[in-house]
């Protein structure tokens, strides 16, 4: 009885666990121009952006109206901050990087048609298509058979 009581037990916190769709979009940045190299949809979680920076670059998803499906400021990861212990004091420097990729990610909606990117100064850098990939192949109904002998 308790066997069976652990089993129940399991199906109902497994059937809880389960990842969204979200769309991964990882960006080259070189001396000043950031690209977008590649889109990604998979199943998996977003970070939670209700604390953001207030100045910075802008990336926003919209429909084909033009409406904002979601939005979010960040700033560019090009800072690299070192601290090294040197006759027991530290002395700490901050290394600004040329190049360098980086991803974000954000939900994935059906309706998304543009992804938009915007400089601090909110000229437009990315005006790019999003993607509709589908994750797996449509399921089909296949029997298997098994013969013993």
């Amino acid at each position: 009885m308790r066997k069976i009581i652990y089993i129940i037990m399991f199906f109902i916190l497994i059937a809880g666990v389960y990842a969204d769709k979200v769309s991964i979009f990882n960006f080259n940045y070189d001396n000043g121009k950031i690209t977008l190299k590649q889109q990604i949809i998979k199943e998996g979680y977003y970070p939670d952006r209700n604390v953001q920076v207030e100045e910075g670059y802008v990336c926003k998803l919209v429909d084909n109206q033009g409406k904002e499906l979601y939005s979010f400021r960040f700033e560019l990861p090009n800072k690299l901050y070192t601290d090294v212990i040197k006759n027991n004091t530290i002395n700490g420097n901050v290394i600004i990087l040329n190049e360098t990729d980086f991803s974000l990610i954000m939900p994935y909606f059906d309706g998304a048609v543009k992804l938009l990117c915007y400089n601090p100064e909110e000229y437009e850098i990315i005006n790019q298509d999003v993607e509709k990939i589908i994750l797996s192949p449509k399921k089909t109904n296949k029997w298997l058979w098994i013969y013993t002998i």
